[in-house]
């Protein structure tokens, strides 16, 4: 099983706090762990923890803080595609780099980090990953690049995942090739104020499934059904009434990070080993997630 992943890879300082800090106060941390992060990065990892071979595209470079990256990366077998290789007057540029505090009482994460998009140019193609993938996500930070990759993607039947966490202006270059819109409960598109209204606006654009997840709360899926030839609906669609479906219980919240995107990175691994029922598929991903928060640090669920 191969998956393609193209996104964000990023340096994870996570301080672990029994406390929130007050204003201006310094904090002595319960202990201080550093990981590999990124919403493609954290999902290709998850990929190859449950046993499918991951490929990732990403920006990484050769500062010394993006040894970090290669060398989680390269631990879980995840091979890596460096776009900072074609860009020789940034290869040096350190890494996105994020500082994150997590509040061990209840599992609360605050994280302060650049804006990839702004600090990091791309200026070249993405290059070909080296096996034929069987399932592509992408989490939004590479949009216009990635475009022939997905492409591709749908031309050869493989699935194209989203990884939806926040809106960014070049979505519409990809969201034609989407086949699973997975969406964080915050995500909007333009001009949309509830997952309702933003399922609408995906399924215009020809999206076919949109899922939210919500953290303890039961997932809202929405799909796209076809009109009938009688229906004068201009949205092409009857309805966009969404259907819950049920997470586990989790016994105790010890850290949240990452949670959403190993949810990604599983249910893309069950969507190539499993297939069938979407729902089945979001709540074997949903499992995985919930183990994934009752332990520290974003790799010790399995």
């Amino acid at each position: 099983m191969n998956g393609l992943f193209i996104g964000l890879s990023t340096v994870d300082i996570v301080h672990y706090v029994d406390r929130d800090p007050e204003p201006n106060e310094k904090a002595a941390a319960l202990s201080t762990r550093v990981f590999c992060g990124g919403p493609a990065a954290n999902a290709a990892i998850t990929f190859a923890k449950l046993g499918g071979h991951a490929e990732l595209i990403s920006w990484v470079g050769s500062h010394p803080l993006a040894a970090v990256i290669k060398g989680e990366l390269a631990n879980y077998g995840v091979v890596l595609h460096d776009l900072a290789e074609a860009a020789v007057s940034q290869r040096s540029e350190p890494p996105v780099t994020a500082s994150v505090v997590v509040n061990v009482a209840n599992g609360n994460r605050t994280v302060v980090g650049q804006k990839p998009q702004q600090r990091q140019p791309l200026r070249t193609a993405l290059p070909e990953p080296s096996i034929r993938s069987d399932v592509v996500l992408i989490d939004s930070y590479f949009n216009a690049e990635a475009r022939s990759l997905v492409a591709e993607a749908q031309s050869s039947r493989a699935p194209v995942v989203l990884d939806g966490g926040s809106w960014k202006e070049s979505l519409p270059d990809v969201l034609p090739f989407v086949d699973y819109a997975i969406c964080s409960e915050r995500f909007r598109a333009p001009g949309c104020d509830s997952p309702h209204a933003t399922a609408r606006f995906l399924f215009e654009r020809e999206v076919p499934a949109v899922a939210f997840t919500r953290g303890e709360r039961p997932i809202l899926l929405f799909e796209r059904h076809a009109r009938e030839a009688q229906d004068d609906n201009r949205h092409g669609f009857h309805s966009i009434d969404a259907r819950e479906v049920p997470v586990p219980a989790v016994a105790a919240v010890r850290d949240t990070l990452a949670a959403g995107d190993i949810f990604h990175g599983a249910f893309c691994y069950h969507l190539v080993r499993d297939g069938g029922n979407l729902d089945a598929l979001l709540i074997r991903a949903a499992e995985i997630a919930a183990r994934s928060v009752e332990v520290y640090g974003p790799r010790d669920w399995q």
